[in-house]
């Protein structure tokens, strides 16, 4: 009896935070900190880079040729090479050629007189017109600044504008930028609203990368599949019954199990499976185990259940209205048909 009822006890979604680690370790600086999502999800996607001590050094400046390399990156140019060498200051050797060569070409940056300057740091006009070049609103420049304009589109959601940028608010605008929608800007109209193209729903990652966003729950990890039988192929999951690969890096424990998450993954086509890149926990998870005749079916619904503690004291704990409940493999939609 205690075994049909794991995959029950399992499923619960309750609200409250979660002791499981994210699909990811991000810098050693951003753990804990406002900039830790950010971090966590453009590391293991390959945007952006720390040092080498383990931090990303959020409180201290980025250069000119470090943020070109970002850039570039985003724009799926980086591995584009270019024979010429548009400025004197950057060699035909120099680790950022290619990518300083590209944006520059695309508008994303741009140098003086022959000069790029890539040691110098970043600022923040140059940050923003970057970003807002990337996602198509560059046109709307001749009416507004492109600060203003970045600000407009929610890139520096928790930032300051006021001062010299630094590395771990890039890396927040960057982040930021990845869910806003792609556009053809041509301008402001009198009102302020923008006027153009804006593709609803296609951002850089949906664009450049085939990379999706996404929320469920593990249905499947290792050898535990909650709906079905036993997993012959431990090197992918299960979320929403949906089979992903693991990409290189990404572990999942079993005690993720039926846990809710937030996660990115790459459509590969064709009849490949999809390739998880990185998830997080969502907050609202907790596990509640009971024995079979510690459960208290009669004050149980779909949208609390309740149980004896080891105190034999009834305890009831809500349940989100997303829950699913899975009983000997299958999902049902009344948890008052467990018995």
């Amino acid at each position: 009896m205690k075994n049909r009822l794991l995959g029950f006890v399992l499923i619960l979604i309750f609200l409250c935070g979660s002791c499981f680690p994210a699909g990811a370790v991000g810098f050693t600086d951003t753990d804990d900190t406002k900039y830790e999502t950010a971090a966590n999800v453009l590391s293991p996607l390959g945007f952006i880079n720390g040092r080498s001590d383990g931090t990303f050094d959020v409180a201290g400046t980025m250069t000119r040729a470090e943020f070109a390399s970002v850039l570039a990156k985003l724009a799926l140019v980086s591995g584009i090479s270019s024979g010429d060498v548009y400025f004197f200051d950057v060699k035909s050797d120099y680790w950022a050629k290619d990518a300083i060569n590209i944006v520059c070409a695309q508008g994303l940056m741009s140098g003086n007189d022959k000069y790029f300057r890539p040691d110098e740091a970043v600022t923040l006009e140059e940050v923003s017109q970057g970003l807002t070049v990337l996602l198509g609103y560059g046109n709307m420049a001749r009416s507004k600044s492109y600060v203003s304009i970045a600000a407009s589109l929610g890139l520096y959601k928790s930032i300051s504008t006021e001062s010299q940028i630094c590395r771990g608010d890039i890396l927040l605008a960057v982040y930021n930028a990845l869910s806003v929608d792609l556009a053809a800007a041509s301008g402001i109209d009198d009102e302020g609203n923008i006027t153009g193209k804006i593709s609803k729903g296609t951002n850089i990652l949906t664009e450049y990368f085939d990379i999706y966003k996404a929320s469920g729950q593990f249905t499947a990890v290792g050898d535990l599949d909650l709906l079905r039988t036993i997993n012959k192929q431990t090197e992918y999951v299960k979320i929403d019954d949906v089979a992903y690969a693991l990409a290189d890096g990404i572990k999942a424990g079993k005690e993720l199990l039926a846990y809710s998450v937030d996660y990115y993954y790459r459509d590969v086509g064709g009849n490949e499976m999809p390739e998880l890149l990185y998830y997080s926990i969502n907050k609202n998870n907790e596990t509640v185990e009971a024995d079979a005749d510690h459960i208290e079916v009669g004050q149980c619904t779909t949208t609390r259940f309740a149980y004896l503690d080891e105190n034999l004291k009834v305890k009831k704990q809500e349940i989100s209205s997303s829950a699913k409940f899975i009983y000997n493999g299958y999902i049902i939609s009344d948890a008052d048909k467990i018995d």
